[in-house]
């Protein structure tokens, strides 16, 4: 008699211990714990996304800082180098395109001249190299002719070459340039201008990001 009292004893209090109320106050611990888990979980991730965004920010500033520094956006304004680049084309220049690479034939490239521009300075133009340094020249019948031989310029405007020259020797650390729009191009035909000597080129013209329908490299 005595073990079953015992035994009945034990159930009621196993009933109690777990009766409704009971288990609805642990699931409500158990909820808060949950909850307050969760809490850290997404401080810690909104931490980690705050301290990514940063990071990406101080990337893209590098990314753009070695882009200037290396490469140098300009919008043409002059005719020059019609029908290639056109004016308000939007350029891209390597400014140390010639620190390992020598200035070749065809380059075109963004120099410095003597005319002065409306603020003063320096007036740069865009320009493609003809004479390399030790180059003869020579301009005759509407032709360019280099070392004797008559150069073959699809990329000119017009086909034709202006104005005449007598053989030109080019000397070391100079270069012969002229616009692809012969017939209206300042260039070395211009005595402004004359033989352009290696420290006043900016850099090689390697790219064109305006317009988008003319986006590319440029040859």
């Amino acid at each position: 008699m005595a073990i079953k009292e015992e035994n009945t004893r034990r159930i009621r209090e196993l009933e109690a211990e777990f009766s409704d109320e009971r288990i609805a106050a642990l699931f409500a611990l158990f909820d808060e714990y949950e909850n307050k888990k969760s809490k850290r979980v997404r401080r810690r991730k909104s931490r980690m996304t705050a301290q990514f965004k940063g990071f990406l920010v101080i990337v893209s500033i590098i990314i753009v800082v070695i882009i200037l520094f290396l490469f140098n956006p300009r919008v043409t304004y002059e005719r020059s180098m019609e029908d290639t680049i056109m004016p308000r084309d939007m350029i891209i220049v390597s400014v140390m395109a010639f620190d390992s690479d020598p200035v070749s034939f065809g380059d075109i490239i963004v120099h410095k001249t003597a005319i002065q521009d409306p603020e003063g300075g320096m007036l740069k133009a865009c320009t493609r190299v003809i004479g390399l340094p030790g180059d003869i020249l020579e301009i005759r019948d509407g032709y360019v002719y280099r070392n004797g031989e008559q150069l073959d310029e699809p990329y000119t405007k017009e086909g034709r070459t202006d104005g005449t020259m007598g053989q030109l020797l080019i000397p070391d650390n100079y270069y012969f340039v002229l616009g692809d729009n012969r017939l209206n191009s300042i260039d070395s035909r211009d005595h402004r201008i004359g033989l352009v000597n290696f420290g006043l080129i900016d850099g090689k013209v390697v790219f064109r990001v305006l317009p988008a329908s003319r986006f590319g490299k440029i040859n």
